[in-house]
């Protein structure tokens, strides 16, 4: 998460990218990282969820029972992310939830 990212459009649940055009490279990742909750202007949730498209068959499977199950989330400020601060959050999250 170096360096800024880009939402699109500006409501809940959308795609969260370093660049525009990854957007359509969800499959290819299995993964994807959406915009949750704006808690305030310093806090954004963001949270990792599996891609029912995803190009890992076990991927797939799993997101097709529930593509909306959060995997991961953390909490970043969008205006100045600490990318170490938020991996390991992101860490915490997966070990508390899975």
């Amino acid at each position: 998460m170096s360096g800024k990212f880009s939402v699109f459009i500006g409501s809940k649940c959308d795609h969260i990218s370093l660049k525009r055009s990854s957007y359509n490279h969800d499959k290819k990742k299995n993964f994807r990282l959406d915009k949750g909750a704006t808690i305030s202007d310093k806090q954004q949730e963001i949270i990792l969820q599996a891609n029912k498209d995803a190009e890992n068959a076990e991927v797939k499977k799993e997101a097709q029972k529930n593509s909306h199950r959060i995997l991961v989330k953390c909490v970043i400020d969008p205006n100045n992310v600490d990318a170490e601060k938020a991996k390991m959050d992101l860490e915490a999250s997966f070990k508390e939830n899975n």
